[in-house]
């Protein structure tokens, strides 16, 4: 009879066509979609910057820095300007409103002397002026203040200065040794796990709301769960099919997602990753896809059975959707929740149904989730997940609720 239950259920949605798609089809495909264009988004940005041909306005630059810029190879897409000696400075700045040029550099007039005779005067000074709003001017002055003008100090106290590592006390980081002791998989699974537990959980929830308020409250708005009462199939039984076909629902929505995810990985790993990291250095093995298993599990079971619970007591799809909505408002802060853990987690946030659940995922991804942290944050849901079974159970045993 449980079969015939499931059957049924599972025959009602594979059979429309809209629920395919909106259950199984468009949460993989929406990910696919938004990281996929993310990605490409980054990575022609980044390309745009790398390829901009930045002007860059100079106002009394030495010579000094001319022959610097010819004989260090240090950017081909920057051209410098000279400024005429005679424009003041509200006209240099105007040049940079009028988004004439991304940057001015203006030197110090006694600029190439003061660096001859630094024993006897002060440092020269030089003064840059960019505009914040103008993202090519702030890329511009990025690059020139962070990387070029630090050169050109070099180059001009390597004529002060026989060897240059004389102004160097100490050194650090700089004999090319791995500073950075995590595994790139590590730094993969932990670049992942700000996000991907929070959709994980939410498309989750959002996967069984949509199809078991039809499936419960649904049916006793169209009057169909009265004939299905008539019939010889025992109470718990059928209350034990509506659970056990959402729960499949729910799971190859889950499916759908993480097809999503990995169809898009291609496409969005400047997104997600820094550097030379990869999705491809995450490497999970069957320890870790049992986890995961035991980790959706659970979750789908508490989603699933809240959602019967809550369709079961509703009269409408409308009602059952006004108690859900809080509910899916929880996950929501929840999975927001955990993003802001900076440090290990203390055990009993593990116990919190759905917070705990997705601190496990987290731990998951960045491959320091433990035994006892998956036996805690599974326990919660599965304890509830229970009760709520047997109260969904007692109301398809109350005939005057549900009739």
């Amino acid at each position: 009879m449980l079969k015939i239950v499931i059957k049924k259920e599972l025959r009602r949605v594979f059979t429309d066509k809209r629920l395919v798609f909106s259950v199984f089809l468009l949460p993989g495909l929406s990910l696919f979609v938004i990281y996929s264009m993310l990605g490409t988004f980054m990575n022609n940005l980044d390309n745009t910057f790398e390829e901009y041909p930045s002007t860059v306005l100079l106002h009394h630059a030495p010579s000094s820095f001319t022959e610097f810029m010819q004989d260090e190879d240090l950017d081909n897409h920057i051209t410098f300007i000279y400024a005429d000696l005679d424009e003041n400075l509200m006209g240099l700045q105007n040049q940079i409103k009028d988004k004439k040029v991304d940057l001015v550099m203006v030197f110090d007039p006694t600029f190439k002397a003061d660096v001859a005779q630094y024993q006897d005067r002060e440092s020269p000074h030089i003064q840059t002026y960019y505009l914040s709003s103008n993202n090519y001017s702030t890329y511009t002055y990025n690059k020139v203040v962070n990387k070029i003008l630090p050169a050109y100090e070099d180059y001009l106290l390597s004529f002060r200065f026989d060897n240059l590592s004389y102004l160097d006390a100490f050194e650090v980081n700089q004999r090319g040794e791995k500073v950075d002791l995590a595994d790139e998989k590590e730094i993969a699974g932990r670049s992942l796990s700000f996000i991907f537990p929070m959709l994980i959980a939410i498309f989750l929830f959002a996967s069984a709301m949509s199809v078991g308020t039809d499936m419960l409250a649904g049916e006793k708005e169209r009057g169909t769960m009265a004939t299905l009462l008539l019939s010889p199939i025992d109470r718990h039984t059928l209350a034990l099919g509506k659970v056990l076909s959402l729960g499949i629902i729910s799971l190859l929505g889950a499916t759908s997602l993480f097809i999503g995810i990995i169809a898009s990985m291609p496409f969005s790993n400047s997104f997600f990753m820094a550097g030379d990291v990869s999705y491809a250095s995450l490497d999970f093995g069957p320890i870790q896809i049992i986890q995961l298993a035991i980790l959706l599990l659970s979750m789908a079971a508490l989603f699933v059975t809240l959602t019967c619970f809550l369709s079961i007591i509703a009269k409408t799809v409308k009602e059952a959707n006004t108690y859900l909505t809080p509910c899916y408002m929880v996950v929501v802060l929840s999975a927001v929740l955990t993003t802001t853990n900076i440090t290990t987690p203390p055990m009993w946030k593990f116990f919190i149904p759905i917070y705990g659940n997705i601190l496990a995922l987290q731990g998951f991804l960045t491959f320091t989730l433990t035994t006892t942290q998956l036996i805690a944050a599974t326990s919660g849901c599965l304890l509830i997940s229970t009760l709520l079974l047997l109260l969904i159970t007692r109301k398809f045993h109350d005939e005057r609720i549900i009739a």
